[in-house]
Parts: structure tokens; sequence; C-alpha cells
């Protein structure tokens, strides 16, 4: 009997800290997500703002122009106010779109998203750093933790997780390489590792194949 609870206990230990450690994965995979996003949307925002900035200056400096001025540039001058006519059209879109899409604001969540995450992740490190085994009530207050933070958290677009997660994985095992071989140049490992995996996608290799030390996120 007592070595069936001594087995019982031991087996109990082994779910809490798997599921410990499933959820640290989830939070390391979520923390990367929501930062690529992070600079995704803040690049199409800053492209978007420089570009309506420059097309309104182009046409502000367009509209004193002359006609004569025109005329000499062998330009037709009617045709040439119906350009900028168009290009004042455009400008309106694009603030209209930059008003809907709001990239900025998005950016801004899941900025925000990435913070909070990375210090839940902080506090998942500290806690499997201070112990092999996780305590029980420990596990409880990080699930409680987890859950919380990822019911506040804007969510990652379901139509891109898939992309981004092949991100991670990838960025994982690049980081992996480049610590194995740091006198090797970025660009050839990650081009023997594209090739790697184009040739085991061809060939049906197992797809969960792990390096050592290598734990892939759920």
């Amino acid at each position: 009997m007592e070595g069936t609870l001594r087995v019982s206990h031991r087996a109990g230990k082994t779910l809490v800290n798997s599921e410990v450690e499933r959820q640290y994965r989830v939070v390391d995979q979520l923390v990367s997500m929501h930062s690529m996003l992070r600079d995704r949307y803040s690049r199409l925002a800053l492209a978007l703002n420089t570009l309506l900035v420059v097309v309104s200056f182009a046409l502000c400096v367009m509209t004193f122009v002359g006609d004569e001025v025109l005329k000499d540039a062998g330009q037709n001058p009617p045709f040439a106010r119906l350009v900028f006519g168009l290009v004042a059209a455009v400008i309106l879109a694009l603030a209209i779109t930059e008003f809907r899409v709001d990239w900025r604001a998005r950016s801004a969540l899941h900025a925000d998203a990435a913070k909070r995450l990375s210090e839940v992740k902080g506090e998942y490190r500290r806690v499997r750093a201070d112990s092999v085994h996780v305590a029980t009530g420990e596990t409880r207050r990080l699930s409680r933790l987890y859950e919380t933070t990822l019911q506040d958290v804007v969510e990652v677009p379901e139509r891109m997780f898939n992309r981004l997660k092949v991100k991670h994985v990838f960025k994982r095992i690049l980081s992996e390489e480049t610590s194995a071989y740091p006198k090797a140049p970025h660009w050839f490992l990650w081009m023997r590792l594209r090739w790697e995996g184009i040739v085991g996608a061809w060939r049906g290799e197992p797809r969960a194949t792990k390096r050592k030390g290598n734990k892939h996120d759920d």
C-alpha cells in the first residue's frame, strides 16, 4: 500500500511538472508571436504614415507649379491638374485606410501582450529554477496566472497562428545551430536548415524530430 502511494505521488508530481512545462512552452511561443506581430504592425504603420506624408508633401509642392512651368516641362497643364486631383484622392484613401486599420494601435496591443507574457515567462523560470519538482500550490498559482493573462491579452489572429509558430520554432532551431557553429555565417546556417526542412518534408521524414536539448513548443 505504501509503495502504491509513493508511486502515485511520483506520478502526480510528474503530471504537475509536465503541465508546468507545457504552459511554459506555450507562453514562450506566445511571447515570440506577439513580438513578431508588434514589429510587423509597427513597420506597416510607419510605412503607411511615411507614404502619406511624402505623397502629401509632393502634392502640396505641385499645386504651386504654374501652367507655364508645366508647359516648359513638356506636360499638358489640364492633364497634370487631373493627375494632381487623382493623387489627392489617393491621399484621402490612404488617410482613411490608416484610420481604419489602425496598425499603430494593433502594434501597441501586441507590445502589451508580449510584455505581460514575458513577465509570466520570467515567473515560470524563477519557479523552475528554484526546484526540480514544482509544488502543487505553486502549480495552481502559475496556472491561474497563465489563464488570467491569456484571457486579458489580445489574441493571435487564427489565420496567422501556424505561420508565426513556424517562424518561432525555426528561430529556436537556428539559435541552437548558431550556438553550435558560431564561426559559420548566419545565412549559411539559415539556408542549410531550410534545405533540410524541404528535403525532410519531401521524403516524408518525421516532423517532430528533436535536436538534443531542444523542446518544441506546443
